[in-house]
């Protein structure tokens, strides 16, 4: 299976299942929607078909924590979209997208996040240029979703890991790599 044919054509489907598909008001609407549904919906299933049942566990715990941080800003900060609606800040569309390419960068490797956060940016700018959103929503939705799948998701290949290390007491922050062979 090639994977940016394969992350396309899942967001495509997305697209035909999302539920705001049919009130898109033009070719940008009907995309953001599509990639905001699309990308975690390939992350699924990509990690369905490789029988990875521990990553899709993860998968959904990083989507429960992007969308439950986002909503809680949504309801929290009070900022108006540019074309005047209510809840701008941060999208919803840009970090269901940016929670599956996080995901899949950090599951499967850049040979997925790629592919996947090329859509999730083109999901941001669709945003931003149908006056949905601010630039600064787009930037904090996408660092709300990459955090939340860097910090839940765990490498497949386990021959490689990272982790944060932190030691307040001796001001010592750092990150720490190491790979068996």
């Amino acid at each position: 299976m090639r994977v940016v044919p394969a992350i396309v054509a899942i967001c495509l489907l997305g697209f035909v299942l999302s539920p705001g598909q049919a009130r898109a008001s033009n070719k940008w609407d009907t995309g953001a929607t599509a990639g905001a549904v699309g990308v975690p919906l390939a992350a699924g299933i990509i990690s369905l078909v490789k029988d990875d049942w521990p990553g899709a566990w993860q998968l959904g715990f990083t989507y429960a924590a992007t969308m439950g941080a986002t909503l809680g800003l949504k309801y929290t900060v009070h900022e108006t979209r540019p074309d005047g609606g209510k809840q701008s800040f941060p999208s919803g569309h840009a970090s269901s997208a940016f929670a599956g390419a996080a995901y899949l960068q950090r599951r499967y490797g850049w040979k997925y996040g790629i592919p996947a956060y090329a859509i999730s940016t083109l999901v941001g700018y669709a945003r931003v240029h149908n006056d949905k959103h601010h630039w600064h929503d787009i930037l904090a939705s996408a660092v709300i979703g990459s955090v939340a799948g860097f910090f839940i998701t765990k490498p497949y290949d386990n021959r490689i890991q990272t982790s944060f290390i932190a030691d307040p007491a001796s001001n010592t922050y750092g990150i720490q790599a190491s790979m068996r062979f």
